[in-house]
């Protein structure tokens, strides 16, 4: 409700705003005009800024993605993920759960993690690597 309310608060300070505009630039003397005018100039320009510098902030993000992932052995950058790896079993996981419920427990050699780590190959040299 709050929420709804503040919405409707905005949109009528926008509207009320938008009509003042109108009533300069149609009945307000030169002076006004060049005010109202070389406020919205600034506006623009503060929103070109702003664009800007998101442009590139994401173009800076993207290069260092790129120049984190290369192959270790021709530095290319073309390089694709394969998948994430997975462990495979574990002799101390196997022992373990064998001790604790008998020869069914073995199977928990099996329950490999997920580690952080993606396998990955180079288009350029056919070089499998993980990162």
């Amino acid at each position: 409700m709050v929420f709804l309310l503040i919405i409707v608060v905005i949109a009528v300070a926008l509207f009320l705003d938008y009509k003042r505009k109108q009533r300069i630039m149609a009945h307000g003397t030169p002076e006004q005009k060049a005010k109202l005018i070389a406020a919205e100039k600034k506006v623009q320009d503060s929103k070109q800024v702003l664009i800007e510098n998101k442009q590139r902030k994401a173009a800076s993000k993207q290069e260092k993605l790129n120049n984190k992932f290369k192959c270790p052995k021709c530095g290319s950058h073309n390089i694709q993920p394969l998948g994430v790896h997975k462990k495979g079993f574990s002799i101390g996981k196997a022992v373990v759960g064998g001790a604790l419920t008998g020869g069914i427990g073995t199977l928990a050699g099996f329950s490999g993690k997920k580690t952080k780590k993606t396998d990955f190959v180079c288009m350029n040299c056919g070089k499998q690597f993980k990162m």
